[in-house]
């Protein structure tokens, strides 16, 4: 098995082209159905940067309200071509995936990045799915709902895996990887229930969800504050285009990058221009 620690050109426009391919399977489908979706993160800015991939990058993220996820997993398995061609990755349904998104996995790819490296789940290459949710317009109850779902969220990658990727380094780096290792060791041992984490993490997201609140939010972004949506901002949706396909963003798509990222038109330094260079490829038709 071949391993990376950088991409060959080829070998990553080669999975942008196979990313692209489950996109575009995505979106005729939530066209069909009339369901909600928006590209985002790094896969925005690339469509209004780039006219598509960010050059350096290596998958296509999309968010969906809640509501629109949720039928988005029925049609998408009452769908027999799609069913046929992917796979649904998700917590309550794939052993030992250790997120709360979902992943529109191509059948007979593999695509495993470097911290799931020792995991014993079948990942391949594949669309990265999220929902958002309802939060409360108190500021005090939404920073409680932000803390329930980061501590829920974080215990149950530590229930899999002991080495999750970390923003720290030197020192206080070594430190924090020592803690998560312990916590991971003591959840191991003791077998934590992985479902019990699981139903506290849902139950704290989905708490509004009851609610026209107004107000939505990503909880697996790494700081959800940064990227509140109203539903103004969101509908109506727009179309824009990525690489030669049209699909859809948020309304006020500026807004929400501008949020999140500042600048997001200014290209970053190299140093900074991070993907996910995979521990295991393979496109599925013998070559790596």
């Amino acid at each position: 098995m071949k391993t990376y620690r950088s991409y060959e050109p080829e070998t990553l426009r080669r999975l942008q082209r196979t990313e692209l391919e489950i996109l575009k399977d995505f979106a005729a489908l939530c066209e069909t159905h009339q369901i909600s979706y928006s590209i985002s993160g790094g896969s925005a800015i690339g469509a209004l940067r780039h006219g598509g991939f960010v050059p350096w990058d290596d998958d296509i993220d999309v968010i969906l309200p809640r509501e629109d996820y949720d039928r988005m997993i029925e049609v998408l398995e009452a769908d027999p071509g799609m069913m046929e061609k992917y796979e649904i990755i998700r917590a309550d349904r794939t052993r030992n995936f250790p997120l709360m998104s979902t992943r529109l996995r191509k059948k007979g790819t593999k695509f495993k990045e470097w911290c799931f490296a020792k995991l014993d789940c079948d990942l391949g290459i594949f669309l990265d799915i999220f929902p958002y949710d309802h939060t409360s317009a108190d500021p005090a109850l939404r920073k409680k709902q932000i803390r329930e779902t980061w501590f829920w969220g974080k215990l149950y990658i530590l229930r899999h895996i002991a080495n999750p990727v970390l923003p720290f380094r030197g020192v206080k780096g070594g430190i924090v990887r020592a803690i998560c290792a312990c916590i991971h060791a003591f959840l191991a041992v003791t077998r934590f229930s992985k479902a019990y984490i699981l139903k506290k993490y849902q139950a704290a997201a989905t708490r509004y969800n009851h609610e026209d609140t107004g107000w939505y939010i990503d909880f697996q972004y790494t700081f959800p504050e940064k990227i509140l949506l109203t539903k103004e901002m969101i509908f109506p949706l727009q179309k824009v285009m990525f690489e030669d396909a049209q699909v859809k963003a948020i309304h006020e798509l500026d807004r929400y990058l501008t949020q999140q990222y500042g600048n997001y038109m200014e290209i970053p330094p190299v140093e900074k221009q991070k993907n996910h260079c995979p521990y295991e490829l393979n496109f599925g038709d013998g070559d790596e």
